[in-house]
């Protein structure tokens, strides 16, 4: 699951590229979402795997 959305607290502990990552997972999240609520599983499945491949990296740069 991605990470939960970030405050405006939090902006300032986050470098740019954290948080490019944050708003991405999030909009991919809201996306399958979408599609999941139109019936529409292979996009969802598609984006399903975007999240995937923007997990590894988050935890690609984490460690």
């Amino acid at each position: 699951m991605p990470e939960p959305p970030v405050s405006e607290s939090d902006l300032g502990r986050l470098d740019l590229g954290a948080l490019d990552l944050c708003v991405e997972l999030a909009a991919a999240g809201a996306e399958l979402h979408h599609h999941l609520l139109c019936g529409d599983r292979e996009t969802a499945e598609l984006l399903g795997a975007w999240i995937d491949a923007l997990l590894d990296e988050w935890n690609r740069r984490r460690d």
